[in-house]
Order: C-alpha cells, then sequence, then structure tokens
C-alpha cells in the first residue's frame, strides 16, 4: 500500500513498528488512527500539534510543526489544506484516520518524529477500527483457552462464571476491552490476554501448592484470576483507542469490579463462603494499599492471584523494555544533555525511562548491555555532556505518559527550573525496588499532560510519612546549584512538629548523629556526624505540644532523632517515639509521626537563581495535624 505525497511521488507505507527502528534522518509516511492530539505554542509563539498515531503495531508521537502542508483525501481528488485551524476536517482529530509523512530527528539526543505532510483520508476507505492495536495472540486461542479454565472450575464456581460472563451478558465487552490506556496490554483483547496469564499462572501455583499440602482452594483461585480487574469494562473504552472513564478515574477499577461482582453473586445466589473468597481475592489483588488495594491478600488463593498479576504486569513490562528479550542489540542510543553531565548513569537512565524497573536497569549495566560511549561502565560513574549511552530498550518515546500511577502532587511554587509541591503522608520521594508511587513520577506525569520535557530531580529528602514542602529540579543545572545552596545554607527549612509533654520555651540541641544503613536508624553517637537543631514552643499542654523546628544541619531523620534524645519525641513515630505514648494516640487516629515541613526560605543565591533570592514558600500541614491542633485551640504560624 502507498500514499502520494506531496507532488507525484509513491512511496511505501510503514508499520509503527518500522518506524521505531529507523535511524536519524530517514524519511516515512504511515497510516493509523490518532489517538492523542492536541495544539501547542512553540517558542516563537507558533502553533504546533503534538499528536500520537496508532496502527496494529504500537504508537509513535510526533510533532507537526507549523511549515507543515496539510490534504485533505477524503475523495476522489488530493486537495491541499491551507488553514488547518479553520478546516472542519482537521478540527477534532482523535479518532480519525490519518496517514502522516515525515523524518526522524533527534532531540536533546532522544529521537523525534517530524511530521511534514497530514492527510485525511477517507474514513469509509480506511476505518479507523482497523488500526487500532489487538492482541498479538489469535483470538479462537485465547477463547478456548478461556473455556479450558472456565470448565476446570466444575461445580457451583463454574455455574457462577457462566452466568457472568454469558447469562448476563458480559463476554462480548470483556473480551475486547483493554487491560490499560498504556502501560501494559493497553490494547483491544488485553484484558481477556492478562487475565488469561493471570489464570494460568495462578492455576499452576494453586496447584502445586494443593499438591504440597496447603489448604487451597484451586478452583477459587482460577476463578478469582478471571474475575480479578472485571471492573475495567466500566474503567476504559475504546474510543477507538484506548482511553480512560470519567468513573474510571474517580472511583478505580478495583472498586467498581468488586461491586460489580457483589451484585452478580446476590443475583445468582453464589454460596456466602465462595463469595467472600472470591470478593477478597478481588479487593486484595494488587497487593498493596499503596498500589490501590484496600486490604493485602490474607487467603492462599489472593496470595496466589496477586502474585500472578504483579509477575504478569512485570514480565509483559520487561519484554516490551527490553526488545523482546533480544540480546545483543542496541536498541536506542543517547547523547547526555548539557543538565545530566555530572549524573550517575544509572540515575540518568532512570530518569529519562521511569517505567523501567530499577532490577532491569542495574542488570542491563551490569552485564555491560548499557554501554557508554560503546564500553562498559560502572553505575556508579559520573557522565559527561555529549558522551552517547547505548541501552537495550527501546526509544523512551514510546513510553511517553505510560505511568503506573496517573496522579497529581499539589503545587505550591513553579517555574521553568524548579517546582515546589507538598509532600502528602505515606509517598515516597523517589522510586524504590518496588517501583512504588512516588513524588517524582507524580511530577513527571504532570509535565507530560503539559507536553514539558519529564524530568524531575529531588533536590532534598523527606520521609516517607513526613508532609510539607519539597522542592524538584527540572535539570540537572538546577539541582546541582540548588544542593550547593543547601551545603552552603543558603536555603533554611523549618518544620513544625507535635511532641510528647511540654518542652521548655526554645532550645538548641547539638549532637552528632550515626546512621546504620542496615537497619535505616540513625541514633546519637559521638562517631557521627556533627548535627544541630533548634526548636521553639508554639502551644502546648501536658501530654502534647506544638513546636517549630529549624534544621541548621540536614542529617537523615534529624529532628525525629534529636527531639527523642531530649524526651520530647514526635507523637506517632514507632522508631524513635515512646510505644506506650503511641499506643494512647493511635487510639485519637495518630498513625505517622507529626512532622511537617513547614516552610523553605531562600537566602542570596545569586547567579542563575538570584530571582528566588528571599522567597518564602509555605505548606499547609495535612489534615491529622490541622485537625489536631483545631481541637485544642492551637494556632498554627
Amino acid at each position: 500500500m502507498s500514499i502520494r505525497g506531496d507532488g507525484a511521488e509513491e512511496q511505501r507505507l510503514s508499520k509503527t513498528g518500522d518506524i521505531r527502528r529507523m535511524a536519524k534522518d530517514d524519511r516515512f509516511k504511515v497510516l493509523g488512527v490518532v489517538s492523542r492530539a492536541s495544539v501547542r505554542k512553540d517558542k516563537n509563539g507558533k502553533n504546533y500539534w503534538d499528536i500520537a498515531l496508532m496502527d496494529d503495531e504500537g504508537i509513535i508521537e510526533g510533532k507537526i510543526w507549523g511549515n507543515s502542508r496539510w490534504w485533505d483525501k477524503s475523495g476522489d481528488e488530493q486537495i491541499e489544506v491551507r488553514d488547518p485551524a479553520d478546516s472542519s476536517l482537521f478540527g477534532e482529530l482523535v479518532g480519525k484516520t490519518l496517514g502522516l509523512a515525515g523524518q526522524v530527528s533527534e532531540f536533546k539526543g532522544q529521537p523525534q518524529y517530524n511530521f511534514t505532510g497530514v492527510y485525511f483520508m477517507n474514513q469509509e476507505k480506511f476505518p479507523p477500527h482497523q488500526f487500532v492495536q489487538r492482541s498479538p495472540i489469535d483470538r479462537d486461542i485465547l477463547e478456548k483457552e478461556f473455556f479450558d479454565l472456565l470448565e476446570s472450575c466444575g461445580g457451583q464456581v463454574e455455574a457462577f462464571l457462566r452466568y457472568v460472563f454469558f447469562e448476563r451478558k458480559l463476554w462480548d465487552r470483556f473480551k475486547d476491552c483493554p487491560a490499560a490506556v498504556a502501560h501494559h496490554h493497553a490494547y483491544v483483547g488485553g484484558l481477556l490476554e492478562h487475565t488469561l496469564a493471570v489464570a494460568r499462572t495462578a492455576r499452576a501455583l494453586a496447584g502445586t501448592y494443593s499438591e504440597a499440602g496447603y489448604e487451597i482452594n484451586v478452583p477459587v483461585a482460577v476463578a478469582g484470576a478471571l474475575l480479578h480487574d472485571l471492573g475495567k469494562m466500566d474503567s476504559y473504552r475504546l474510543v477507538p483507542a484506548p482511553e480512560m472513564t470519567v468513573v474510571g478515574t474517580v472511583i478505580d477499577h478495583i472498586v467498581l469490579g468488586y461491586s460489580t461482582f457483589a451484585d452478580l453473586a446476590g443475583d445468582f445466589g453464589l454460596e456466602e463462603r465462595i463469595f467472600l473468597a472470591i470478593g477478597h481475592i478481588l479487593v486484595s489483588h494488587h497487593g498493596c494499599r499503596e498500589f490501590g488495594s484496600p486490604v493485602l491478600p490474607a487467603t492462599p488463593e489472593a496470595m496466589v492471584v496477586s502474585a500472578a498479576d504483579e509477575l504478569d504486569f512485570r514480565l509483559f513490562c520487561w519484554k516490551n523494555s527490553s526488545g523482546n528479550g533480544s540480546r545483543g542489540t542496541m536498541a536506542h542510543k543517547l547523547t547526555v544533555s548539557s543538565s545530566d553531565g555530572g549524573r550517575r548513569l544509572d540515575k540518568v537512565i532512570r530518569s529519562i525511562w521511569p517505567g523501567l524497573p530499577l532490577s532491569v536497569v542495574m542488570k542491563g549495566i551490569r552485564t555491560g548491555s548499557v554501554r557508554l560511549d560503546g564500553k562498559k561502565a560502572s553505575c556508579d560513574v559520573r557522565v559527561s555532556a555529549g558522551q552517547e549511552i547505548y541501552v537495550p530498550w527501546e526509544s523512551p518515546r514510546e513510553a511517553a505518559g505510560e505511568y503506573r500511577y496517573r496522579r497529581m502532587v499539589p503545587v505550591l511554587f513553579r517555574d521553568s527550573r524548579i517546582w515546589a509541591v507538598n509532600k502528602p503522608e505515606n509517598l515516597l520521594v523517589q522510586p524504590d525496588r518496588k517501583d512504588q508511587d512516588n513524588v517524582l513520577d507524580r511530577v513527571k506525569y504532570m509535565l507530560h499532560l503539559e507536553g514539558l520535557e519529564e524530568r524531575a530531580y529531588a533536590v532534598h529528602r523527606l520521609d516517607r510519612n513526613t508532609t510539607g514542602v519539597l522542592l524538584v529540579a527540572l535539570s540537572g543545572v538546577s539541582l546541582r546549584i540548588l544542593q550547593d545552596a543547601f551545603r552552603e545554607r543558603k536555603i533554611r527549612k523549618t518544620y513544625l512538629a507535635v511532641v510528647a509533654s511540654f518542652p521548655p520555651k526554645e532550645g538548641e540541641i547539638r549532637a552528632p548523629l550515626l546512621k546504620d544503613p542496615s537497619s535505616n536508624t540513625v541514633r546519637v553517637d559521638p562517631a557521627g556526624k556533627d548535627a544541630l537543631t533548634r526548636y521553639r514552643l508554639l502551644a502546648g499542654g501536658n501530654d502534647a505540644s506544638l513546636v517549630e523546628i529549624d534544621l541548621v544541619t540536614g542529617r537523615s531523620h534529624q529532628a525525629r532523632v534529636h527531639m527523642a534524645s531530649i524526651g520530647y519525641p514526635v507523637l506517632g513515630d514507632i522508631r524513635y517515639g515512646s510505644e506506650e505514648i503511641n499506643g494512647k494516640w493511635r487510639k485519637r487516629g495518630i498513625r505517622r509521626p507529626l512532622l511537617h515541613s513547614y516552610r523553605i526560605l531562600f537566602g542570596d543565591l545569586g547567579g542563575e537563581m538570584e530571582d528566588l533570592s528571599g522567597m518564602r514558600i509555605t505548606a499547609p500541614p495535612a489534615g491529622d495535624m490541622e485537625s489536631l491542633c483545631a481541637s485544642r485551640g492551637w494556632r498554627l504560624p
């Protein structure tokens, strides 16, 4: 198949997979359905289009610049459209079939696809649905395996599954539904493919442990696996590419799935014992509360389904991030930008491929699949601007927007160099080995939604359950400037804390702190690093007081350890506080250390950050601290 270009030349069509393998300056033409399109402004104030095009091999994202040419091919003739903004054809591109002519270029060392020709195709001759990506596994094979798994359950469990999918007519929706908008199985039939993989693995695990003498109900595990993502039918839709529904966004598929399951089980008259066992699988299958499950897996059946679900997700991501498992190929090359110069190799890679599990990055570096200027390098080597990094993964543009946690974080201040955010409780600052929800990924997701470069670096740290102001740099240059300012004490951090008892009006704590990396604990020790904390009593009583804390130095856990060392531990601090005191306050709803990063004050920064000098950024406390203060009549500063 081919489409005619600006003149009379013909060029064969490429697939998106072909384009992703092209080199810089290669030209291409592609036909597909638009899955995302938005009009933006370039640095000169001119319009350009940020667009994503899907075909049955995947998605490519690129730019349609202001000098591109637009054509109407919906009729017999090819007619040039001089002003696409005034054309009814190009008013709403999402869901329409377009032909795009373009060229591969590079931007900051990463491939960029620039579309120079845009063709509005005849939508009847080239219906959009034919370009939507589908499961690579034959539909008949998937359906046969589904029925085999269903029949293996037997008894009331099998009868209930038949009732759900066929008597209640959910099967047609279920078999076509995607498993996600991005990240994994985000295509037609993706939910069925993912569900079968989970059920297949869960049955094998349950069977193995059953044979080993464990009390585990294999049919319940299989049924729970087949139903675990039932709520995704209401969370996602095809228009024709996958997108999230409003109800899926605000309620989430776990809640929706359990609600649907409970209604169907009630109508069917499912035995209560089986209802509770399968229902527990549905609400716990994400494995931990940070991933959206309200409860943790507490039965053998729920544990194997949760493990199978996580395994299929991770293997799918690995397969797609490692070039379909091929070895020895360098799928992508990037040039280190000036903003990344001086950073560790592993941190540069993680910032560009945020969706890759840390274990995959470290293995790639350790085995030599990742190369720096063609040579094997260690993970902690510092890279320089202009160096070339070769990696065995596809271009990061493929993964743009593929965030596991599509969540926001409150922004207190922002410009092109830094953001100041109000970090909530129970949230990590940066990704960990378990790839849990974190502030940096939330900031990158928000940058992605605005079409901005998805780079974010934590200038300093806050503990998981400490709330308040956190500075995030948007470039390596800004990161180094701000971290130097912290070391030179040109940036001052002030905390609020609720502590036990009634301390003196003010005080200064100068005590060296030593960290034990094996237990991640800190203690006052002469062999430790110098640490200085000043505090001021704001309000209080016999059992608890509100204090303002200035950290002159910035050691790990400094405020918590220093206050505990003088007999006034932070309420709710199970690591350094009093279990007796915490137990009393736990009954009143205090389940974390009541420590809040209240204010950051910039001193005389000079240089590129001089305009921030004297700025004060404050964050309101979290609800638990605010409620306690209000109940005591304490006024916050």
